[in-house]
């Protein structure tokens, strides 16, 4: 299934949520992308898209803006919690503001991301981290990514911690 904007803007469809909560929760969902497309979070400290469950696969998230306000609060532009996420494709995308940009965590193996493209997406203006690994991934790849760092930021860039084989980071 692909949600898009048939004008190819992402300016022209904006998701924000109904109530204080998740924009988008992808709840052991397969095969669903977002094409250009604004998923917007006004509200501190809740997260932006949320995979979540046991298991997502082959869900694509191409060409969007994921968009929250930049907070000392824990919130995520793009949350796994230990959910089992595979073949997951992040491409194009402008994630802005949130105190971590996208959090891949598990707390034990077996380890979640796997087959995960983290590829041309601009992370900007995150409190914390732009991105934070831990205990994943097989075959996890971040490549061709900008990192703008906030100037207030109370830390910064990327963060693995426990990761599996076959992590690829490149630009």
């Amino acid at each position: 299934v692909t949600f898009q904007s048939t004008t190819g803007n992402p300016d022209s469809v904006k998701l924000s949520p109904s109530a204080n909560n998740f924009v988008v929760n992808f709840q052991n969902a397969s095969y669903i992308s977002f094409r250009n497309m604004t998923f917007n979070q006004p509200t501190v400290a809740y997260d932006g898209l949320v995979f979540s469950g046991s298991t997502s696969s082959y869900d694509t998230i191409y060409n969007c803006k994921i968009t929250l306000p930049i907070q000392t609060n824990t919130s995520y532009c793009v949350n796994s919690t230990g959910a089992y996420i595979n073949n997951i494709v992040l491409r194009k995308n402008i994630i802005t503001g949130g105190y971590f940009g996208m959090y891949f965590y598990n707390t034990t193996t077996p380890y979640v991301g796997k087959n995960c493209v983290i590829d041309s997406n601009t992370l900007q203006n995150q409190y914390y981290y732009q991105i934070y690994c831990y205990y994943n991934s097989v075959n996890f790849k971040f490549r061709n990514n900008t990192i703008n760092v906030n100037g207030t930021s109370g830390s910064g860039y990327v963060y693995c911690y426990y990761p599996d084989s076959a992590y690829e980071f490149g630009n």
